[in-house]
């Protein structure tokens, strides 16, 4: 009712006046001279998305994969009568009028989506460390359309859940240094919550570029949570032109220079879901979760069928693959260790100590199939278990390979299945590599920090040197550390992939009112 009453005429002032600031708005960002500090894209189901990331929409993702361009556009809500709240994604541009000689502002609708078509949205979330006038200005406008495209929102649809966008458990973020500015580039080691589970991982540094003569990142804690970090270098990976390189969950690294993409593949109701695990697109496949949070969601886990062309012969070959939690997931980590109440610390100490406590973890993850999925893989008549998938993200998700043998698989069909459960998983790519070639040693540049410091100017690099326990800390949400690594002569980055392996663990913050609880998981 509130958005009808908003479009009648006694308010038609009210609706002038907030096109006129929006697209004001958005021109002062056009104008700005303001250098930014960092950016990052975040990937948000539709239910997560508040009205103040209007202003920020990079594209939206279709329920059945298509993709909508957001950048450079205006987004508004509206009301459908057979859809109900929709997103409205419009261009706004400035025309000079012959009869006038003035620049008159023009907004044009692009197209409309059912919110209830809507899988994720991309939001470009950017910080600035200069031009504080253009900054106070956009804050201050989009304060204000914020209160009132809330007030137009609740009215559109009574079912829009309201969530924050806080409470996820992640990992330290990293900001990789492109030469203009800083861009987030990695979230390593999900799931490390405490030292038991502290691990070595590789991600990948796109975004990575020599800024005269050093490779800077920005290392900062954005969750609400006790961040350790062990030891952090880079490794440098020399590759001939046209290859790619991926690590496996362990130690290694592979070459190739091409992937076999699935002729097909099937969900548990016979869909044809192809489109998401062809390309590394970001476009990914995960469960819809309906904006009515009163469903009952089903304990049947989905079902995902995949066929490859297999050449004749061939016995062994690399999964390639893109997967890792998606937002659900990390929610889950949190209110399972509130769960634990007062007894949390004491879990801590268990799992730091492989205790049993660990033993039921891994059981239980394993069963689950919760941070690692199983790999089977059809054998004449029968799909056999042959490996384990483990995940990353959830916002950035890193590139896998895992080793696969076909001894088994007759035929010229390469038939895998994945049983993931509902909510937690998203997969992006799933190709298969036949040909590839281990990367040799003397191929591969280890680089040890040359700085590295706090935001509070202590030096840290002693810390940083070498997987010792000697830790360092990021206890508080906006610590961040400035970290330079050397770069070495004659480096080309058209013929080198860099990767950061840090070990990191993590310990999750709790309020004190959650903490004093009393546990409530069973024994």
């Amino acid at each position: 009712m509130l958005f009808k009453t908003f479009n009648s005429e006694k308010y038609r002032l009210y609706r002038v006046a907030i096109n006129f600031i929006l697209i004001l708005s958005y021109l002062i960002t056009l104008n700005s001279c303001s250098s930014s500090e960092t950016s990052k894209p975040v990937k948000l189901p539709i239910q997560r998305v508040l009205p103040e990331d209007f202003g920020n929409f990079i594209k939206i993702v279709l329920r059945n994969g298509e993709v909508i361009d957001c950048r450079g556009t205006v987004i508004s809500t509206g009301q459908a009568k057979d859809s109900g709240l929709i997103i409205i994604v419009s261009s706004i541009d400035t025309v000079k009028s012959a009869k006038e000689g003035q620049l008159k502002i023009t907004k044009k609708e692009l197209t409309r989506v059912p919110a209830k078509d809507i899988l994720e949205v991309y939001i470009q979330k950017t910080e600035y460390s200069s031009g504080s006038l253009t900054v106070f200005l956009v804050v201050g406008i989009i304060v204000v359309l914020i209160i009132i495209i809330a007030i137009v929102v609740s009215g559109a649809n009574d079912e829009s859940p309201k969530q924050s966008s806080s409470g996820t458990t992640s990992c330290p973020y990293i900001y990789s240094s492109d030469g203009t500015g800083f861009v987030f580039d990695a979230e390593p080691l999900g799931g490390a919550i405490c030292e038991g589970l502290s691990r070595s991982d590789y991600t990948k540094m796109e975004k990575l570029f020599a800024d005269g003569n050093s490779f800077r990142i920005l290392m900062r804690n954005e969750t609400d949570e006790k961040q350790f970090i062990d030891e952090l270098k880079l490794k440098l990976v020399r590759k001939e032109l046209g290859y790619r390189i991926t690590p496996d969950a362990g130690e290694s690294f592979y070459t190739y220079n091409n992937t076999t993409k699935p002729e097909s593949v099937k969900d548990e109701n016979g869909n044809d879901v192809t489109t998401f695990f062809r390309d590394g697109d970001e476009v990914a496949w995960q469960t819809y979760m309906s904006c009515d949070t009163s469903f009952s969601t089903p304990s049947k886990r989905h079902e995902l069928n995949f066929k490859f062309n297999k050449p004749e012969g061939a016995k062994k070959a690399l999964l390639l693959v893109n997967a890792g939690t998606a937002l659900w997931g990390t929610q889950m980590i949190r209110s399972m260790l509130e769960m634990r109440g007062n007894k949390l610390d004491d879990w801590y100490t268990n799992v730091n100590m492989n205790g049993s406590e660990m033993m039921k973890l891994y059981e239980f993850m394993f069963r689950e199939e919760l941070f690692l999925m199983k790999l089977h893989i059809l054998e004449g008549d029968k799909y056999v278990e042959k490996g384990i998938i483990p995940a990353t993200g959830p916002l950035i998700i890193e590139d896998r390979v895992f080793s696969i043998p076909l001894d088994n698989v007759t035929g010229k069909t390469l038939e895998i299945r994945l049983n993931p459960p509902p909510g937690y998983w998203k997969i992006d790519l799933v190709n298969v590599v036949y040909e590839y070639e281990p990367v040799n040693k003397e191929d591969i540049t280890e680089l040890d920090a040359a700085f590295a410091q706090h935001n509070d100017s202590t030096q840290i690099l002693e810390e940083l040197k070498r997987k010792d326990k000697v830790y360092y800390q990021m206890l508080n949400i906006g610590d961040k550390a400035n970290i330079m690594f050397d770069v070495p002569e004659g480096f080309d980055k058209s013929k080198t992939e860099i990767f950061l392996r840090p070990p990191v663990t993590m310990r999750s913050t709790l309020t004190n009112h959650r903490k004093k609880r009393r546990s409530i998981l069973r024994k």
